[in-house]
């Protein structure tokens, strides 16, 4: 009976997966998101909303390039429908974009930071184990900014802008 019970235990396990579109894939977003800070030259957080003059308002839009064309993220069912989170940790905001497609090996995304200033991120994924992917390069207006030889410890990285 206990054998029974291990096998059937073991096969409903084998058959669930994180998938939401029904596709059977399943992803592990820590492995293809990455996050960074922007500072000025000075050092000063301008993703800090006590900043003057910061760049964390709601006027940030987060496009991500599907067909060619960069199209506006929005989805009102996540938990981050303009396809961005900017968080608070060890004393610094972080700014991480998601993707509205984990499936594509290339991502171009461009964020309009409501101060009619946009920057450019490309990043790039290959197969990891199983069906998840993996990020090997992050590009921030054509300067490579993350990789595993760059920052082996962590998809993070901060971005100075004058």
């Amino acid at each position: 009976m206990k054998l029974t019970t291990f096998f059937l235990a073991f096969f409903v396990l084998l058959g669930c997966n994180n998938s939401d579109d029904n596709s059977g894939e399943s992803v592990n977003l820590g492995d293809i998101l990455f996050r960074f800070n922007l500072e000025d030259s000075s050092g000063r957080d301008l993703l800090n909303p006590s900043i003057e003059g910061t760049l964390n308002t709601n006027s940030i839009a987060l496009y991500e390039k599907i067909n060619g064309e960069y199209v506006l993220f929005e989805n009102d069912q996540l938990a981050y429908p303009r396809g961005y989170l900017i968080d608070l940790t060890d004393g610094k905001y972080w700014f991480t974009p998601y993707y509205s497609d984990h499936r594509p090996y290339k991502h171009e995304l461009r964020i309009d930071w409501g101060n009619e200033e946009s920057d450019f991120i490309v990043v790039n994924l290959v197969d990891g184990d199983g069906d998840w992917k993996v990020a090997t390069q992050v590009i921030y207006n054509d300067i490579l900014v993350w990789s595993e030889n760059i920052n082996p410890s962590g998809r993070f990285f901060t971005v100075v802008k004058d």
